[in-house]
């Protein structure tokens, strides 16, 4: 018997989710969005069963289901899966605000739910180098660095108004985006002892949260990270600087490697990335950007393979939870 999938929203992250629910699992996947032109291109694109709201979700049945909708709609899917005893994949961040978490992250583990709040990053080949690299103790140990993510905010999703996205309206969660960055760096690092934050816009753009966050992250046994992120910039920025005792690293994306510097050779070495790109599409209407799909994929993996296994682990769901937490605190108190 086929698993059954329901993903709710059909924007960039439903999308891939439908293809990853399709051709990673051979599964049986239904779809849910307030938008009928979403509803329209997903049912031309893949073969899916199109839902006409909430209250078909029962009857279709899910075994999981992929919550890609707003931040600030999260929990009305969560809610839903919880009350009918269904897992759930949910992107980041968990939600727009955490009052209600310690409640869900119970009331799931109570009903042994397999949970899972994406953490896209984590799984890149870029993060599992730096990974690579910190464990194996090759540069020593490591002190501090400098992460710049930047992208002008009509330009993330180039097929719909920017307005319609949820980075640009606070009552939809926007402003906590810089939780994609501190999820990995979390991954690799371990626990934030002090942080501070401040946010600003400076653009003219129609929104209503900061288009520059500055962060900056002191570990409790790891760096001290600064970590900029921005809606501003008209060409994409991914830059990554970690500065260790006995040498750099570096990574500019979409550059297929890392840039090693060592002390003791005094050599800037190119390493390349395990990233097989080529069959994977780009994102709708950004040609050549397919360099972010695999860890996508991989993510979406994750969450399938604890299914299969049902692995009903709550480590996922804390570490969303606890990103959130620090994120909220951070931007929602240096908003000005």
């Amino acid at each position: 018997m086929k698993t059954k999938f329901i993903v709710v929203g059909s924007g960039s992250m439903g999308r891939r989710r439908i293809r990853h629910a399709l051709e990673l699992t051979g599964g049986e996947v239904a779809v849910y969005d307030l938008r009928d032109d979403r509803m329209d291109e997903m049912s031309e694109k893949f073969d899916v069963t199109r839902l006409n709201g909430v209250a078909d979700f029962q009857e279709f049945a899910p075994d999981a289901i992929f919550i890609c909708v707003p931040p600030s709609d999260h929990e009305i899917y969560m809610e839903w899966a919880i009350e009918h005893g269904v897992h759930f994949m949910v992107e980041q961040p968990i939600s727009d605000h955490p009052d209600n978490l310690a409640s869900i992250r119970k009331r799931a583990k109570d009903k042994g739910l397999i949970t899972h709040v994406s953490n896209n990053h984590r799984f890149s080949a870029e993060t599992q180098a730096l990974k690579g690299i910190i464990e194996s103790g090759e540069l020593g140990r490591i002190m501090s660095a400098i992460v710049e993510r930047g992208e002008w905010l009509p330009d993330w999703h180039p097929y719909e108004p920017y307005t319609d996205y949820y980075p640009s309206k606070r009552s939809m969660g926007g402003g906590l985006d810089s939780i994609c960055d501190v999820s990995w760096l979390r991954y690799l690092f371990g626990d934030v002892r002090r942080s501070v934050s401040l946010g600003s816009r400076r653009s003219n753009l129609d929104i209503d949260t900061d288009d520059i966050v500055q962060m900056v992250l002191d570990f409790e046994t790891g760096p001290q990270v600064i970590l900029h992120t921005d809606m501003l910039q008209r060409k994409y920025a991914g830059e990554v600087k970690l500065v260790f005792e006995k040498g750099t690293l570096t990574h500019s994306a979409p550059d297929p490697f890392i840039s090693v510097y060592s002390i003791e050779t005094d050599v800037w070495e190119k390493r390349a990335l395990a990233d097989n790109r080529d069959d994977l599409p780009s994102m709708k209407g950004k040609a050549d950007f397919n360099f972010v799909e695999p860890m996508y994929v991989r993510d979406a993996a994750y969450f399938l393979d604890h299914l299969k296994r049902r692995d009903a682990n709550t480590n996922s769901l804390d570490d969303g939870i606890t990103n959130l937490d620090l994120v909220y605190r951070l931007v929602r108190g240096a908003s000005g």
